[in-house]
């Protein structure tokens, strides 16, 4: 497992953030894979295969080249298109994320 240097507008694993929308946009599996992913690569250790690897890699949160697996970390800002995704009041909740976000 590798941790790579996740975009700087990006959250930390622990956020809220992370729980809140990429669980709804990707589903909690994908998304513990992702944080024991992260945690594995923070402390070079190795994880077994993650199941939803896949889903990691199609939204963006993961690459795998054969060998080993590398993930952002902070972890990305939601993608326009999976933000269209959700429901209309998480999307209403994220805009409101993001307005408060970048008024701060």
């Amino acid at each position: 497992m590798k941790v790579m240097a996740g975009p700087p507008d990006g959250m930390r694993s622990d956020s809220i953030y992370v729980r809140r929308f990429w669980v709804a946009a990707i589903g909690p599996g994908a998304v513990a894979d992702l944080l024991r992913t992260i945690r594995a690569g923070q402390r070079k250790r190795t994880v077994t295969y993650p199941i939803y690897l896949h889903v990691l890699v199609q939204s963006g949160l993961a690459a795998y080249d054969g060998t080993k697996v590398t993930v952002p970390n902070p972890v990305p800002l939601l993608p326009p298109h999976l933000v269209r995704r959700l429901p209309p009041p998480m999307r209403r909740e994220h805009a409101l994320w993001m307005r408060l976000r970048n008024q701060s």
